[in-house]
């Protein structure tokens, strides 16, 4: 029973591990996907901007 008992928390140890590790990993995607959606948004303002100047450059004489 200690045998089972010991194995059962290593594994879990090892579980524990392994979720710490991919977390970096997790963490580190999602930073990179939010800083993509920021520049998205960006760019997505400056196209507005432009075709706003374009729009009122046409219909002025």
């Amino acid at each position: 029973m200690v045998v089972d008992a010991e194995k059962r928390r290593s594994a879990w140890e090892a579980a524990t591990e392994q979720v710490r590790r991919d977390r970096v990993e997790v963490d580190a995607r999602r930073a990179e996907a939010a800083d993509l959606l920021a520049q998205s948004r960006d760019a997505e303002r400056r196209n507005h901007f432009a075709e706003a100047i374009t729009k009122s450059m046409r219909r002025k004489p």
